[in-house]
């Protein structure tokens, strides 16, 4: 019988001791499913902030809306979902601000293009001075869809910071190019300006880049204080473990963008900037570049803007223009080899204009420097001859 009396309090044990199994085995599913709960969450809402910006034209004969997809304001870095959304706004915005500047210019040029393409430079000067009336009077901005993309974000960025200082020194010491803000700046695209904040960082995926003179810095994991970190130290990066460096035109490459390859000819980014003058009140700057981006977007490109001066105040104004990227440069990303024309043109009135070849590799230093190298051709300003700038 003791026996028997002895079999309950083992039982109830046994049981209490499942029991309490049971119990640390729902506990540890519960946890581990707040943490799965509160990674998927906090991913989603990343992915949910990001947005589909609507930016509207105004002067396009067809008016239209375009869709800048998956980005956000990411306390003041711009958060793209992927490079590929990155490169399809960069080629949306370039295209599209083009043909909108053009539209409005079309508006109140009443000559036929039979009439147009003989013009006397009298008359040309006047179409040029109304035009540059009407761009004032409607308010016109040649980066209209820039900044509207930017005020939608809140977004502060470089394109808007650079055109502030550009024109604080063109009102106060336009005379002075040893002033002028672009002699420390080596991002000079404007599209590319847009997407980056002054520090020239933005979120692309999961990583975080940093755009430099010589190629880019790519924090891998995303970490905002590796980023504050080496803000004004980009130089620092080898002290940190989830940081990458490229310095070419592909994701493997580790040469520096200013070093020369192996062969000693190929380079991979490039930029030339500098004004031609027409007296002492009438100029223009041009600028040249070959470029790739973290986003894959590669391109040389050839720009100028007209300026004049009033007073003692220089600002930008319509002029009649011509601007082409011309020469010859490499297409290989290996060895520098496989040698491409470039030919590509534009012309006709306006404060600002651009022209550019896209998917360039690299450039030939070599070639650089002569006429079968890249050189952009330029008239502006009331200038009536060409002039051609080299890369280099």
């Amino acid at each position: 019988m003791a026996k028997r009396a002895c079999r309950k309090p083992i039982i109830e044990y046994a049981l209490t001791i499942k029991l309490h199994i049971m119990k640390k085995t729902i506990y540890y599913f519960f946890a581990l499913s707040i943490i799965f709960f509160s990674s998927c969450t906090k991913e989603n809402n990343i992915l949910n902030q990001h947005q589909n910006i609507s930016l509207d034209t105004e002067f396009a004969t067809n008016k239209t809306s375009l869709t800048i997809n998956g980005v956000f304001n990411d306390d003041g870095v711009l958060n793209f979902v992927s490079k590929e959304a990155v490169y399809n706004a960069h080629v949306l915005l370039e295209e599209t601000q083009a043909r909108e500047n053009e539209a409005f210019y079309a508006t109140y040029i009443y000559y036929t293009q039979e009439e147009m393409e003989n013009i006397s430079d009298e008359n040309s000067d006047k179409l040029n001075a109304f035009l540059d009336q009407k761009s004032v009077s409607e308010g016109f901005s040649e980066n209209y869809l820039l900044k509207q993309f930017e005020s939608k974000l809140n977004f502060k960025s470089l394109r808007s910071i650079m055109e502030t200082k550009e024109n604080d020194w063109l009102s106060t010491n336009g005379d002075n190019l040893e002033l002028n803000p672009y002699k420390t700046e080596y991002i000079i695209d404007e599209f590319a300006q847009t997407f980056i904040n002054e520090y020239h960082e933005i979120i692309m995926g999961n990583s975080i880049f940093i755009l430099m003179e010589d190629g880019y810095l790519e924090i891998t994991d995303g970490n905002r204080s590796t980023m504050l970190a080496l803000r004004g130290n980009n130089a620092n990066y080898k002290n940190y473990s989830n940081v990458r460096a490229n310095y070419g035109d592909d994701e493997s490459s580790t040469m520096s963008g200013k070093t020369e390859a192996a062969n000693g000819t190929c380079k991979a980014f490039m930029h030339s900037i500098d004004y031609e003058w027409n007296g002492n009140s009438k100029r223009f700057k041009w600028a040249l570049s070959r470029w790739t981006y973290p986003w894959g977007y590669k391109h040389v490109k050839s720009e100028i803007i007209n300026q004049k001066k009033s007073g003692s105040i220089w600002k930008n104004y319509v002029a009649s223009y011509y601007v082409a990227v011309d020469g010859t440069t490499v297409d290989n990303n290996s060895d520098c080899s496989g040698y491409v024309t470039l030919n590509n043109y534009r012309s006709g009135s306006a404060k600002s204009r651009w022209v550019s070849v896209a998917g360039v590799n690299k450039v030939n230093p070599r070639y650089s420097l002569g006429y079968s190298g890249i050189q952009g051709i330029f008239r502006g300003a009331g200038k009536s001859n060409q002039v051609a700038k080299f890369l280099h």
